[in-house]
């Protein structure tokens, strides 16, 4: 696994890292994980990708409304996410979503649009995590101006950490029901189960 949550924002690099692994003969004993953004994505690196033994391709989505991603800043479309997991999967990778519920302006309805892209997009895996305000985010900052609670110091960083509700109507409570609902939803479709035969 590369870690580097943007891979593939480096073109020329992703090409010469690939042309490597193959000249080397690495692609025959390796398989490879990397994540990625979906406003990077290239087919025929893709096709590369592929040849040179990456198996994997991980998108952090984070959210399926536009209204929530633009307030994230994350600076993607709906649109750009729906075209690079078809790429991804037209080029013979395993596909994973990353997905986030829970942050600024989040209601029950855009989980809802969140979980419904999950399950529309043809993807091998997908989390669904609560965000965290991570100490010198906006999103810490935050909670620092309303005066929302937040966890010591050591407390950050696990997928344990208590639920912060940052929005009224989503109690911490709520957010938990609604990680574990998105869950069993995706995971449980006939679909998704008659893929993973189909794929593995």
């Amino acid at each position: 696994y590369f870690q580097d949550d943007t891979f593939t924002a480096n073109r020329l690099l992703v090409n010469e890292i690939c042309d490597y692994i193959i000249e080397k003969g690495y692609n025959k004993r390796l398989e490879i994980d990397i994540s990625a953004r979906a406003d990077t994505i290239h087919f025929p690196t893709l096709l590369k990708m592929r040849k040179a033994g990456f198996r994997w391709i991980f998108f952090g989505v984070e959210s399926g409304n536009q209204q929530v991603l633009d307030i994230m800043h994350k600076n993607i479309t709906i649109q750009q996410i729906r075209g690079a997991f078809k790429k991804s999967n037209d080029a013979g990778l395993y596909v994973g979503g990353n997905f986030m519920i829970g942050n600024l302006g989040e209601t029950y309805e855009t989980v809802m649009d969140t979980v419904n892209l999950a399950c529309e997009l043809k993807q091998d895996f997908a989390s669904f995590t609560i965000a965290i305000p991570f100490p010198g985010t906006e999103l810490y900052q935050h909670c620092i101006d309303k005066g929302i609670r937040l966890p010591s110091w050591n407390e950050f960083g696990s997928v344990n950490t208590p639920p912060i509700p940052l929005n009224e109507g989503l109690n911490a409570e709520r957010l938990i029901e609604l990680r574990e609902s998105a869950t069993n939803r995706f995971f449980k479709r006939p679909l998704y189960i008659l893929r993973m035969l189909y794929r593995f």
